[in-house]
């Protein structure tokens, strides 16, 4: 149970890690808002376009019943009307014809796909939920007189197939489109992050004292390269200005070490930080045993500094603070 709960924390921690990063960042900014105005966008063309061919639908079977009934006044031949709308409802999408009126001799004609379906007048497409668009059209003879009713519906299922197989492309193209993004979103964020990456690794090189390297950094982006530039001068800058201290510090402890005069250098506490050669001589100490201690021990004795020390270490600190002002 805790190796884990070990390893869940090290996932979480990698969780983290990712999300906090600038390509992590990227890929899920680019992807919640895919998902959101690709929704969108998909949605609506869906949308508009089921719409569309539901109307397309709609009027062409009216187009389509409308000529069979102007056909079937102009040349009523019952027979044969019998024959083409037996097949009919067999094929292009016919699924129920129903023939009444005066043609014929007054015979009806009913033909349907399945038994149960039931003539329903339908305005608009899907109107009933029977999958079944249902319209009628008069029947006129050549004189305009009404001889009969074409009763005739049309498969929806049709339409409602395409529309499921058109919905799952869509799918389809919008899982494609997203992974093909996030990759190009991956690679674009690689390339941002792998220049930062270098300079930050060669700023942390100068920073252990490898103080000579070279922030060359190689990138096709304007501001990384202009920012590695920068940083590149002000390395320069501070490793000439720290060469000039360095040689500054050499020269003065140079002077200091063979003055003849003895010349030894402590704080505003009394501890002494420098102690020349001559300072040496003068007061019998070497300079690894005096610096690092207080003043205070150059002026007593032994004996009387260790039993004093903090008495004459406050003496001297109130006199050094008189001396230098403070």
């Amino acid at each position: 149970m805790r190796g884990q709960a070990v390893i869940s924390e090290e996932k979480e921690s990698l969780v983290l890690t990712f999300l906090r990063s600038l390509p992590g960042r990227m890929i899920v900014s680019i992807l919640v808002l895919t998902l959101i105005l690709g929704a969108i966008l998909i949605s609506s063309i869906l949308f508009l376009s089921i719409n569309a061919q539901k109307e397309t639908f709609v009027q062409s079977s009216r187009e389509e019943a409308n000529t069979l009934a102007r056909a079937m006044g102009l040349d009523p031949d019952y027979l044969e009307i019998k024959d083409i709308f037996a097949n009919s409802v067999l094929s292009h999408g016919v699924v129920y014809v129903e023939l009444a009126g005066t043609i014929g001799h007054g015979e009806s004609f009913k033909k349907a796909k399945d038994n149960h379906l039931k003539f329903l007048q339908d305005t608009e497409f899907g109107g009933h939920g029977d999958n079944v668009y249902y319209l009628s059209e008069p029947i006129r003879d050549g004189n305009g007189n009404l001889i009969g009713v074409l009763k005739i519906g049309y498969d929806e299922l049709r339409l409602a197939n395409q529309a499921k197989h058109m919905i799952h492309r869509s799918v389809v193209f919008g899982l494609v489109y997203m992974w093909a993004l996030m990759l190009i979103t991956a690679s674009l964020a690689m390339r941002l992050t792998n220049p930062i990456k270098s300079l930050q690794k060669a700023c942390r090189e100068i920073a252990s004292g490898q103080i000579d390297k070279v922030l060359n950094i190689e990138s096709n982006i304007s501001e990384i390269s202009g920012l590695g530039n920068d940083l590149e001068h002000m390395r320069r800058e501070l490793v000439a200005s720290n060469k000039k201290i360095a040689a500054s510090e050499a020269r003065y402890l140079t002077i200091l070490d063979h003055a003849a005069e003895g010349i030894f250098i402590f704080d505003k506490q009394g501890v002494i930080h420098s102690f020349n050669r001559s300072a040496e001589q003068l007061f019998g100490y070497s300079e690894d045993e005096i610096v690092g201690r207080d003043i205070a021990a150059l002026i007593t004795p032994p004996g009387v500094f260790e039993h004093s020390k903090d008495h004459l270490k406050n003496f001297m600190q109130m006199e050094i603070s008189r001396l230098i002002g403070r």
